[in-house]
């Protein structure tokens, strides 16, 4: 039931933070896989990283606020998880770092998902890397946040219109996990502040998110769509 072997997936966001462990796992698990990154040199540090696992891969290499077209004759499942982390006061926010924002966080998904729709069949799905913070607030994270709530919406409506084609869309919305872009910013945070609003009382890791991962993308969740699932350590709970 669980099973996700010899799936054909299409992995944005795949060379560091949660995609890289989402890489890895996928790869352990015999997917074939599409990585698509923008770092060439990260890139072929994770192309090492993979050979061990014995898994047909590739890389595509872009920017994903404009992903372009690549060959596949088939995709079972895309993986939307590239994104960017702005953060300034809302009054310090450019029309620059807005759109930056925007078209890394919600047109990419947009974008990709439109660009794959008709290399996918019944039964094949899509997740969307959402974030707590789309429903949270945290000083100077605003645009953060406004970008990731569209993206939560936009998998709802992702749902509705693929769900004709039989494509399921789903999203995982993942609390503060520690990767390397934030972990030395978390050594140094406040640990009762950041994590007032949570029940279990750490970051998670990467790894953490895998079973999520593994659910959505298997025939254990053939009968979901539109949902996000919280991965967060209770954040979603506001606790008080």
């Amino acid at each position: 039931m669980f099973n996700i072997s010899g799936k054909k997936i299409v992995l944005s966001g795949a060379t560091s933070g949660i995609g890289k462990s989402f890489a890895l796992f996928l790869a352990e698990q015999k997917c074939e896989l599409i990585l698509i990154a923008k770092d060439e040199i990260k890139a072929k540090a994770l192309e090492k990283e993979l050979l061990k696992f014995n898994t047909k891969f590739r890389f595509e290499i872009m920017d994903i606020k404009n992903p372009k077209p690549f060959h596949t004759d088939k995709v079972d499942v895309l993986i939307n998880c590239a994104g960017i982390v702005p953060k300034s006061p809302l009054q310090e926010i450019t029309d620059n770092s807005f759109n930056e924002t925007m078209q890394t966080n919600v047109n990419s998904i947009i974008k990709l998902s439109n660009l794959l729709v008709n290399k996918m069949q019944n039964g094949s799905c899509i997740v969307n890397i959402i974030s707590g913070m789309a429903y949270l607030t945290k000083e100077n994270y605003g645009m953060y946040s406004i970008s990731k709530a569209a993206a939560e919406h936009l998998t709802r409506f992702q749902a509705l219109e693929f769900g004709k084609l039989g494509i399921r869309v789903n999203g995982i919305s993942p609390g503060y996990i520690a990767v390397e872009r934030n972990i030395e910013s978390y050594e140094k945070a406040n640990k009762e502040i950041m994590f007032h609003n949570s029940i279990i009382k750490r970051p998670g890791t990467p790894s953490e998110i895998l079973g999520a991962l593994q659910f959505l993308i298997s025939n254990a969740a053939s009968y979901m769509t539109g949902t996000i699932l919280n991965v967060d350590g209770g954040f979603a709970a506001k606790v008080i």
